[in-house]
Order: structure tokens, then C-alpha cells, then sequence
């Protein structure tokens, strides 16, 4: 009988000791659309990084065709807590964006549009370098318009014919 009791004893510290599951962590969907500045959505390819500023752990997504992006702060490594800051880098080709958005345990969710940057020499803010923006950096340098500093390609503080022949220069780029 002793060692019937021992037996079980052992079992029994055996089946405490087994670590138990941890309960999944509640969703916390963050997600949105990806969008030029004018509001339209930029397609497919976006990519969008999340970082967990308290721990530093990343995770991905990349924009469907509609412009639309999502993740789930549940998927850092580590999860979340009520409060993280967690930070959106967001680049499409040469458009970028930096945001961030806190935790907020109540709301149980995050929408938020991504807006991106255009590109030095996007002058008409149709979310595309043409040689209708470099018509116009040679307007501004000129003086016939006033300055606008996304129009200093070449970034000396000026506008100058150089800003145009820069815009040029990445026109033919990529149409070659």
C-alpha cells in the first residue's frame, strides 16, 4: 500500500507540473488603406512594417489590389498590452510613410488610412513625376510661381534649372 500511495503521489506531482497553454490573446486587428496623398488607394505592393515599440518585435503586410492593408497586434511575437505604441513604416516604391497608433485594450481595434509622402518632384500632386512637374519647377525657378520645396530635387535649398533637369532625368528613367 506504501507504494501504491507513492505511485500516485508521483503521478500527481507529474500531471501539476505540466505547463499548461497559454489563453490565445484577444485580436487587435490594425488595418486600413494604403493611400496617395489625392485619397487614392495605391493597389497591390505596399508594404507595411509593424513594430512593438515596447519590445521591438516586427511584423508584415502588404497591400491587397484594393489598397487594403491588415494585420493583428496578436501576431508580435511576444502580443501586446494595453498602451504599446506600435509604429506603421510604410513604403511604395519611392512614397513613404511613419506613423504609430497606441494600444488601446477598450477600442478592441485600429482602422487607420496610410497616407503616403510623395516623392521630391511631385509637383502637380497627381501622385506621379512628369515632365509636367519639371514644367513647373522651371516655372518656380524662374519666379512665375512661388517656392515649393518639394520641387528642390537636388535638395541645396533652391530651385533652380538643375531641379528640372533632375525631374527630367527620372522621367525618362522610368519610361525607358
Amino acid at each position: 500500500m506504501n507504494n501504491i500511495f507513492k505511485l500516485g503521489l508521483i503521478i500527481a506531482i507529474a500531471l501539476l507540473s505540466i505547463p499548461s497553454a497559454a489563453a490565445p490573446q484577444d485580436p487587435y486587428p490594425l488595418d486600413g488603406y494604403v493611400v496617395f496623398t489625392n485619397g487614392t488607394p495605391v493597389g497591390a505592393g505596399a508594404n507595411v512594417t509593424f513594430m512593438n515599440m515596447a519590445t521591438g518585435e516586427v511584423v508584415y503586410a502588404n497591400s491587397y489590389p484594393s489598397g487594403v492593408y491588415t494585420n493583428d497586434a496578436g501576431n508580435f511575437p511576444s502580443g501586446y498590452t494595453n498602451g504599446d505604441t506600435i509604429a506603421y513604416f510604410t513604403v511604395f516604391g519611392e512614397y513613404t510613410n511613419t506613423t504609430s497608433h497606441v494600444i488601446n485594450i477598450t477600442a478592441g481595434s485600429h482602422t487607420m488610412n496610410i497616407f503616403l509622402e510623395p516623392p521630391k518632384g511631385d509637383l502637380d500632386g497627381d501622385s506621379q513625376i512628369t515632365s509636367t512637374d519639371a514644367a513647373i519647377a522651371l516655372q518656380i525657378a524662374v519666379g512665375s510661381r512661388p517656392f515649393d520645396d518639394a520641387a528642390d530635387v537636388s535638395g541645396d535649398g533652391r530651385v533652380s534649372s538643375l531641379d528640372a533637369l533632375m525631374i527630367l532625368q527620372k522621367v525618362t528613367l522610368e519610361n525607358y
